[in-house]
């Protein structure tokens, strides 16, 4: 690598943290009209930075050397800076991407520049011994509430599945779906499988009874969720090596009725695939929400056919986008968003494996990405009051005070 960057932590205390940063030209070639542009989640002291000039939006900075300064080649460029929060105790807190900008008029380019671990003052040391544990017979997770081991092995091979409820039809499907995938065989449902599907209205949602025997698999529940539950529990049962199951008798339901998890698509884009094959994985651990994180200041992912400027604008960030670079992607465009027919095919492929979606629309605070995009409706050309948000934004605040305001709001909640 042709350019490298050091940042050291000089001098700590409780609330303010001094820092130098080298930047190490290692290349045979002088730079010239060059900027160093990087990312960091903490707040650079305005000001305090001992050479040059230093901008910060969000976690996306810019180092500009004096005028006409050259990091000549074989040499480098060194400036101290003070962040005025707690002291850094992890590798992990310095610096998630750097690149450093040409900026010729005639070829304007990026150059790839790799970052040395921070040197920490004082890093975190302790650390946690985890003891080992004799692995169970059966590795269920969540643990049931009931598990009985029986005798003999239920062969997967040549099997096909049974519905007697209109409930399991979702789930039926998922496992065929799983089935196919791990045994490379198709598992028709039909009126004759060894695998069966028995509505038990007398079990509360969620809860399911699960019998694996030699010949036979049954399956009873009395809800949507609780046939998925069970073909959770019967899909890390199957040994994949030898594609057979321990006969076991299994009586289990829900502790808790909210279990769930949050993926962040909004600064960091997903794409649909990606979204999909984590449902999947929540279904087999028995979660049974998705909260969908899908906008913020760096990105809005969601199609509003009102307002297209959200996608086109707001769902991209990067050197030449109207949002700038933000934690990682410095040098490149990074973005994307979910049209509404994909959003469709997401909830429909989650309601199968009997997880409920929570779509989170963030207001009045995190919404940078819609202001930029929207301008002519959120920006208040009459405001001029001063903030800095705890993103290190100061515009990305929705204004109460504004008619756009709830034109936006009622707009793309309504839609």
């Amino acid at each position: 690598m042709d350019y490298r960057v050091d940042l050291v932590v000089l001098s700590e205390k409780d609330n303010l943290s001094r820092f130098g940063l080298t930047l190490h030209n290692l290349s045979d070639v002088d730079l010239h009209h060059w900027q160093f542009h990087f990312t960091i989640d903490r707040f650079i002291a305005p000001h305090s930075n001992t050479q040059g000039t230093l901008e910060q939006i969000g976690s996306f900075c810019k180092l500009i050397p004096n005028a006409n300064q050259i990091l000549k080649a074989n040499n480098h460029y060194y400036v101290e800076f003070s962040i005025g929060t707690a002291p850094f105790r992890f590798i992990s807190d310095g610096l998630d991407d750097a690149a450093i900008f040409i900026a010729d008029s005639e070829k304007p380019q990026f150059l790839e520049v790799s970052i040395s671990p921070i040197v920490l003052a004082s890093p975190h040391t302790a650390r946690t011994q985890i003891p080992r544990v004799a692995p169970a017979e059966l590795s269920l997770i969540p643990k049931p509430e009931s598990v009985q081991r029986l005798d003999g092995l239920f062969d997967l091979n040549d099997i096909s599945l049974e519905i007697q409820t209109h409930l399991a039809d979702g789930a039926a499907t998922w496992l065929s779906e799983e089935l196919q995938s791990i045994t490379s065989k198709k598992h028709p449902i039909n009126a004759d499988g060894q695998i069966i599907f028995i509505a038990n209205p007398t079990l509360d949602k969620g809860a399911y009874q699960l019998t694996v025997a030699e010949k036979v698999i049954k399956i009873k529940a009395g809800s949507n969720e609780g046939f998925t539950h069970a073909c959770a529990t019967l899909l890390q049962l199957i040994n994949e090596h030898t594609l057979q199951i321990p006969c076991t008798k299994i009586k289990d339901q829900p502790r808790f009725h909210y279990r769930g998890m949050m993926l962040d698509c909004a600064r960091h884009f997903h794409p649909l695939e990606r979204v999909k094959r984590l449902i999947n994985q929540l279904a087999q651990y028995k979660f049974n929400v998705f909260h969908w994180h899908l906008t913020d200041d760096e990105g809005w992912r969601v199609e509003i056919k009102a307002f297209p400027e959200l996608t086109d604008i707001g769902a991209w960030r990067g050197p030449e986008e109207i949002i700038e670079p933000q934690y990682t992607h410095v040098a490149k465009k990074h973005g994307g968003f979910y049209s509404q027919k994909e959003i469709k095919e997401v909830i429909a492929y989650a309601e199968m494996r009997g997880i409920t979606i929570i779509p989170e629309i963030d207001i009045p605070g995190h919404c940078r990405s819609a202001i930029k995009a929207l301008p002519h409706l959120l920006v208040d050309k009459d405001d001029h009051s001063n903030y800095r948000s705890i993103q290190h934004y100061t515009d990305n605040v929705l204004s109460p005070a504004i008619e756009g305001t709830y034109t936006f709001i009622d707009t793309v909640l309504e839609e």
